[in-house]
């Protein structure tokens, strides 16, 4: 009798240990989901922290492991949009998976911002260009505003390194750009277009596919 209470004391505690440790994964499954909504989960510039692929008149349906080029003039929501993207596929995936994500917050790398440090690591001696970039050829990555900066030799380096590298990786990543893919070529060179060409386009066109704006009151 005390061997069979003490069974069933143990069974009864395993059972609330098990629960109690579902409701903790199912909690901070939540917090995630939460913290990917709202940008918490992400070191993203504060003007687009809110993005959400809503925002948007046109659906994009787009895989995790997919490479995105998105091209549009000024002002067309191109930042706006990689980053409601990026938001909408980790969603997604957690939600299929049920499950918390491993997830880096750093995803989300200025072009122009990484030019200025290389060409500064070059005056001041103090990192490579490979140090400069390094943390961009990992995981998930939104590279911004690749073309804004000068081409220069040092600049399309730099920027063939990042796309050329993710490219030999298999690395998903969402670029964007003033520039069209013949441009990019022009200025950059045919091996860069070549790889963004691999890409998935995406085209902003003018008020077709800004962002919806809320009615005035």
């Amino acid at each position: 009798m005390e061997n069979e209470s003490l069974n069933k004391t143990l069974t009864a505690n395993m059972i609330n240990y098990e629960f109690v440790a579902a409701e903790h994964a199912k909690n901070r499954l939540s917090e995630q989901i939460a913290a990917i909504e709202n940008g918490n989960a992400f070191h993203i510039p504060r003007r687009f922290i809110s993005a959400k692929i809503s925002d948007f008149k046109e659906k994009y349906d787009c895989a995790y492991n997919e490479s995105l080029f998105i091209q549009g003039a000024y002002s067309t929501g191109k930042t706006h949009l990689a980053v409601a993207i990026a938001k909408g596929l980790y969603l997604k995936r957690i939600r299929e998976s049920q499950k918390e994500m491993d997830i880096s917050p750093d995803i989300f790398y200025n072009f122009q911002e990484i030019a200025i440090k290389v060409k500064s690591s070059f005056r001041t001696q103090d990192e490579s260009m490979f140090d400069v970039i390094r943390p961009c050829l990992t995981r998930f990555k939104i590279i911004d505003d690749i073309g804004a900066a000068k081409p220069t030799e040092t600049t399309i380096e730099a920027l063939y390194l990042v796309v050329n590298t993710r490219y030999d990786d298999c690395l998903p990543t969402i670029y964007t750009s003033n520039l069209t893919l013949k441009e990019m070529s022009g200025s950059y060179g045919d091996r860069i277009a070549s790889r963004l060409a691999a890409c998935t386009q995406i085209k902003l066109v003018g008020a077709d596919r800004r962002i919806i704006q809320a009615p005035e009151k």
